[in-house]
């Protein structure tokens, strides 16, 4: 009996516990990152360096001190390590830039399988070497910027969001993480990943913000698997780690925060077929635009009927 209410115990903090982090995410935060998603875009590195882009930079004031990681052909991925306020850090990663980059990464279904610690946890291939090219940068640029004792927020959009995921995964035994923030972010490992990033950052706010029906957090398909053997077969296939904060509408106010990776009363509620008709929901995020500078309107604005859901109040208003 006492072992029976202890557990009782335990899992009632630990809903507690989720509960109060999906209370602590804040539109406002991630409408600043929306912006950065966008200064992450420019060709220019100067003008990222400088925080000199116009009506984007202007908007995220509290950044400086910036500076940028990057990696060439093939890959070129990019982020950047900066201030953030007198207080924080910020850590951000762009998004699949080239055609050649969103071959080699999005659609590289392959696995590997790098922690010694968690020997059947199982990364997509290409966002860890995505992460790799650019992770002895960052490590320098950390110490560099002044950040290696700050607390370091992480953000992402489209491919940098699953390069986030998986530099937290890793940093955070190193680093203090205030929170992470990520957009539009794919599939990126199995469950045993999952279950260990979730360990791991359990002390760490993360919010995985996913926009009405785009199509890219429903890839990799959900529990895709290689086939080949039967030993990689029972690692299971890509999974996603929670919270998921679904925007049920593009604009701010509409979403409903669900504590697991996989909610079907979340973005799982469609799958990839639907959601390959609204490829336009990747670039309107809150009523925004992650993907092209200085623009503050989204591609588009979906559904044309929206009824909101709130979690936190079991609100609906139409």
């Amino acid at each position: 009996m006492a072992v029976l209410l202890f557990t009782l115990l335990f899992l009632s903090i630990g809903a507690v516990a989720d509960k109060a982090r999906l209370l602590s995410y804040d539109e406002n935060v991630a409408a600043q990152y929306i912006w950065v998603a966008q200064i992450l875009n420019l060709e220019s590195l100067d003008m990222i360096r400088n925080w000199t882009c116009g009506l984007a930079c202007d908007t995220v004031t509290q950044v400086h001190n910036v500076h940028v990681t990057q990696h060439g052909f093939p890959l070129q991925t990019m982020g950047m390590v900066a201030q953030y306020g007198r207080d924080d850090c910020i850590l951000g990663f762009r998004g699949s830039k080239t055609l050649l980059n969103y071959l080699l990464d999005d659609f590289n279904l392959a696995w590997t399988q790098p922690y010694a610690a968690c020997p059947k946890c199982r990364v997509h291939a290409g966002f860890y070497k995505s992460w790799q090219s650019l992770k002895e940068q960052t490590l320098r640029d950390i110490v560099a910027s002044g950040c290696e004792n700050k607390p370091i927020r992480v953000m992402g959009h489209s491919m940098g969001a699953a390069i986030a995921a998986i530099a937290s995964f890793e940093l955070v035994q190193n680093y203090t993480l205030k929170h992470v923030y990520t957009f539009g972010q794919p599939r990126a490992a199995n469950q045993d990943w999952v279950e260990a990033f979730q360990q791991r950052m359990a002390i760490v706010p993360y919010f995985r913000v996913v926009d009405y029906m785009d199509a890219v957090p429903h890839l990799p398909p959900k529990g895709f698997v290689d086939t080949s053997d039967d030993f990689h077969a029972s690692l299971g296939g890509y999974l996603h780690p929670g919270p998921e904060i679904f925007c049920n509408a593009t604009r701010r106010g509409s979403y409903r925060a669900c504590a697991g990776g996989e909610d079907p009363k979340c973005s799982d509620q469609y799958n990839v077929a639907e959601c390959l008709q609204h490829t336009c929901c990747h670039c309107s995020y809150l009523g925004m635009n992650p993907c092209d500078l200085n623009d503050p309107k989204p591609q588009c604005i979906q559904p044309k009927t929206i009824r909101m859901t709130t979690e936190s109040t079991g609100e609906v208003v139409v």
